[in-house]
């Protein structure tokens, strides 16, 4: 966890990125490609935001998206929840 938090505070937040930019975050060997194996039949969330809400809210909904990644928080779904984009 400690790891997470060097990078974390050292990278500029979702809400800075430029737009066409996209952040990522998956577990270890698992690459943020539908053709990976373990992506083939996933899905996925998409969370839209408003100008005014990507400015409010945003940064906070990264991190807590990050940190039930990291923490498996997602209960039983844990292990079928192989990462997450955001895409500005």
């Amino acid at each position: 966890m400690e790891d997470f938090w060097v990078i974390y505070n050292n990278i500029q937040l979702a809400s800075k990125l430029s737009s066409g930019c996209d952040y990522t975050l998956f577990k270890d060997g698992i690459k943020p490609m539908w053709e990976n194996s373990r992506n083939k039949r996933g899905g996925r969330w998409l969370v839209s935001l408003t100008k005014q809400q990507r400015h409010i809210e945003l940064d906070h909904l990264w991190l807590e998206t990050l940190l039930c990644l990291i923490g498996e928080s997602f209960r039983e779904h844990s292990q079928e929840v192989c990462g997450a984009i955001i895409n500005i």
